[in-house]
């Protein structure tokens, strides 16, 4: 974790104004002090002090003199000033690789917050679909009473070569369920029912066997439709609730009501119509 920054004071605080100043002073100090020292002799003998000597000079000689010193003092303090710049710089970049540092660190928060808040929400679509799923199984066991309570049965007639006919019973729709039988049970077992239908049938008509009674395919219409909404939620549900669908044999069902719908052994919808008024 990177340190805090330290607050930066007045720039008269700073390590180059300060080393400038002192630098600033030691070159006036020296710039005084080979003025005031020794003297400058003409050839004639007569020596003044270089102070003196300075100011008795032509212009240009002392604006070559003052020049100098200007342009050292110059010289250092556009070191100086290169050297504030390269430390505020220093600085800024520092600062910014804090940020940085402070952003990447605050995308993993982000990232974790958002990992938990789509578990929550997948959590709560989950549990919804689950009450709905649990919903729907319980409408499917009633669609399945009403199948049974319209008593569908269907004959198998084979005549024999004396002119008679022997009359066997292919199906009927009853399952017969213990009373604490559960919904799930009570799909399972309607499930191995269809399959059981669906293989009789499809058996005798292997064999040219004329059907005769039957009933009206509504209420396995009503049943059909029903597994299909089941089916529908199940990209919405929990992997415990998906092997719910295939501990009680849910695509079988379908695969089988829906091949059997598809037989011809059904009653025409206006004479099941009449018949069941």
């Amino acid at each position: 974790m990177s340190a805090a920054k330290t607050p930066r004071g007045p720039i008269w605080q700073e390590p180059p104004f300060l080393t400038g100043l002192v630098i600033t002073a030691i070159v006036l100090a020296v710039a005084g002090f080979s003025l005031s020292a020794g003297e400058v002799c003409n050839a004639f003998g007569r020596c003044v002090s270089k102070w003196d000597a300075l100011k008795t000079s032509p212009p240009n000689e002392i604006g070559d003199s003052l020049a100098g010193f200007a342009g050292t003092l110059a010289f250092l303090w556009l070191i100086v000033t290169v050297w504030l710049q390269a430390t505020e710089l220093r600085e800024q970049r520092e600062e910014f690789e804090r940020m940085g540092d402070a952003q990447e660190k605050q995308a993993v928060v982000l990232e974790a917050q958002r990992v938990v808040f789509e578990d929550e929400q997948k959590q709560r679509d989950e549990n919804r679909a689950e009450r709905l799923l649990n919903q729907l199984i319980d409408n499917l066991a009633g669609q399945i009473q009403s199948c049974e309570a319209s008593h569908h049965e269907w004959y198998a007639l084979e005549r024999s070569a004396d002119g008679f006919h022997d009359t066997v019973r292919v199906f009927r729709f009853g399952l017969n369920p213990l009373a604490e039988t559960t919904a799930d049970d009570f799909v399972l077992m309607a499930a191995g029912a269809v399959m059981g239908f669906h293989s009789k049938i499809e058996n005798w008509t292997k064999h040219e066997v004329k059907f005769e009674g039957g009933g009206s395919k509504i209420p396995f219409l009503r049943l059909l439709s029903v597994v299909d909404r089941i089916l529908t939620q199940k990209p919405r549900l929990s992997e415990d609730q998906k092997q719910r669908l295939l501990n009680i044999d849910m695509e079988n069902l379908r695969f089988f009501l829906a091949a059997s719908l598809e037989m011809d052994i059904w009653l025409p919808d206006e004479i099941s119509g009449s018949a069941n008024a």
